[in-house]
C-alpha cells in the first residue's frame, strides 16, 4: 500500500492514510462522526470522555490494517485485502445515530434495526459508494465486510472487524480508557494479540503463548463494563437521553431512516438542540441533562449468567414495562412519574455475531511448523473460563424525590427469584 499522509492519534500515534482512505474520510457520512460521541452520557461522570466516533473509526481502520498485514504475512489473504479491511474498519460505525447506542435502542424498538443495518445502507447509498467505486472497490462488499457479514469472504476475514478479539473492541477499550481516565482498558496489549494471531479451521485464533494477553483483554472489557459502560450515573444520563428521544421521535422523525440524507443530518448537537426547542417532555429531560439533574438508582441487583437465554429475560422490554408499572403502583406514584428498569444491552463478555459460548474462542498451540492444534475450552485457564459468564446489572431509576418510595416498592416487587415468575416458558 502507498500512503500519502498521516493522522496523529493520541492512542496509536501517527496513523498513515492512503489516497483512497483520504477520499473516504472527507465524505460527509464519515465527517459526521466527528459530531457523534463515542460514549454519549459518560461525560457527565468522566469529563474527558468527549471523544467521537470519528477518532475511534480511524483507530479501528489502523488496527484492522495491522490484523490484515499479519494475515498477509501468513499467506491467508492477498495484498489487496489489506486496503479492503482498513476501509471496512474505517466505515464500521457510519450507521450510528445521535448518542450512539442510546439511539440504537430506540431504533430497534421502533424499526427492529441496528447501526450495522443502517451502516450498510449508508455505505451503499451515499457518496461513499461513488468514492469506493472510483478506487475500484465494490460498495456492497465493503458495506457487508464493515459489519463482519460478508458471506463471500472467509470467516476469519470478517472476524477482523466483528470477532471476539477484533479491531473494534481493542480500539474502543484502549480509547475509552484513555479518554475517561479509567485505567483498565490500557492494559490491553494490542500488538501482542495481533502478532500472535493465526488461522485455524477458518477462524482467527491466538497462540497459547499469548493467552495472558487475551486474559488481560477479557478482564479489561469486564472492568470497563462495570466502571464505565454500566456505571450508574453514566446509565442515568443515557436513560434521560433515551427518554428525550422517545418523547420527540414522532415530531423529529428520529427513526425515519429510509431517507439516508435525513439520517445523515442527525447528530448529537442537532438533535439535542431540537429536543429542547420542541418543548414538552423532551425539553424537560434535556433540561435535566443541561443541569446535570440525573435520575437516581433506587434499586440494584447483580447477576452472573452463563446462558444468554437467561440474560434475555432481563432485556425483554415488554416484560420490563409490566414490572415498571407494578413498581409504580406499589409506590403509589402518578402515571407521569418515571420509573425505569435498566438492564444492559451490551454483553460483558466479548462474543461476536452468532456466537454465544466460550467454545468459539480459538486458543491453539503449535504442533509443527505452521500447524496448530486447538485447546478445548474446558482446558483453558481457570481465569478465562470464569470470565465466560455474563455480568448483568438490573437497576430501577426514578426522580430523586421519589427514590425512597421506589426503593421500597422495587424490593417488594423484585424480591426473591427476580423476574422469573414473570416469564411464561
Amino acid at each position: 500500500m502507498k500512503f500519502v499522509t498521516e493522522i496523529k492519534d493520541p492512542v496509536h500515534g501517527y496513523i498513515p492514510i492512503s489516497d483512497c482512505e483520504r477520499d473516504i474520510i472527507d465524505t460527509l457520512p464519515v465527517q459526521r462522526l466527528r459530531f457523534i460521541k463515542q460514549l454519549a452520557g459518560a461525560e457527565y461522570t468522566y469529563p474527558g470522555a468527549d471523544h467521537s466516533r470519528f477518532c475511534h473509526s480511524v483507530g479501528v481502520m489502523h488496527l484492522a490494517g495491522k490484523f490484515a498485514e499479519r494475515l498477509y504475512s501468513l499467506g491467508e489473504i492477498e495484498e489487496d485485502f489489506i486496503q479492503m479491511l482498513r476501509l471496512a474498519g474505517l466505515l464500521h460505525d457510519v450507521g450510528h445515530g445521535p448518542f450512539s447506542h442510546n439511539y440504537e435502542e430506540l431504533l430497534y424498538e421502533k424499526r427492529k434495526l441496528t447501526h450495522e443495518d443502517i451502516g450498510q445502507r449508508v455505505v451503499a447509498k451515499s457518496e461513499i459508494a461513488d468514492k469506493l467505486s472510483d478506487h475500484g472497490f465494490n460498495p456492497r462488499e465493503i458495506s457487508t465486510l464493515a459489519v463482519g457479514r460478508n458471506k463471500k469472504l472467509p470467516t476469519y476475514v470478517n472476524q477482523v472487524i466483528a470477532g471476539i478479539f477484533d479491531a473494534d473492541k481493542i480500539d474502543y477499550l484502549l480509547r475509552d480508557s484513555y479518554f475517561t481516565g479509567v485505567e483498565y482498558g490500557r492494559q490491553v496489549d494490542a500488538y501482542r494479540i495481533i502478532n500472535s494471531t493465526v488461522v485455524v479451521d477458518t477462524h482467527l485464533a491466538v497462540k497459547q503463548a499469548a493467552l495472558p494477553s487475551i486474559e488481560s483483554f477479557f478482564i479489561a472489557r469486564y472492568e470497563m463494563f462495570k466502571a464505565v459502560y454500566y456505571h450508574r450515573s453514566v446509565r442515568s444520563a443515557e436513560i434521560l437521553l433515551l427518554m428525550a428521544m422517545r418523547a420527540s421521535d414522532e415530531e423529529l422523525g428520529l427513526t425515519e431512516v429510509d431517507d439516508i440524507e435525513h439520517f445523515l443530518t442527525l447528530t448529537d448537537i442537532s438533535v439535542f438542540s431540537k429536543m429542547y426547542e420542541i418543548g414538552g417532555k423532551s425539553r424537560e429531560y434535556v433540561d435535566m441533562l443541561r443541569r446535570r439533574k440525573l435520575l437516581k438508582a433506587a434499586y440494584e441487583r447483580v447477576f452472573h449468567f452463563e446462558d444468554r437465554a437467561q440474560v434475555s429475560i432481563l432485556t425483554s422490554r415488554l416484560l420490563l414495562s409490566s414490572v415498571e408499572k407494578r413498581i409504580k403502583e406499589e409506590a403509589g406514584l402518578d402515571e407521569d412519574v418515571p420509573v425505569v428498569i435498566d438492564t444492559p444491552t451490551l454483553p460483558s463478555f466479548p462474543y461476536y455475531p452468532g456466537s454465544t459460548t466460550l467454545s468459539d474462542l480459538y486458543i491453539v498451540f503449535e504442533v509443527g511448523e505452521g500447524e496448530y492444534q486447538r485447546i478445548p475450552s474446558s482446558e483453558l485457564s481457570i481465569l478465562t473460563r470464569s470470565l465466560r459468564t455474563f455480568l448483568d446489572i438490573l437497576r430501577v431509576y426514578t426522580f430523586d424525590e421519589y427514590r425512597e418510595q421506589v426503593s421500597k416498592a422495587a424490593k417488594k416487587v423484585l424480591g426473591g427469584e427476580i423476574l422469573s415468575t414473570e416469564v411464561s416458558y
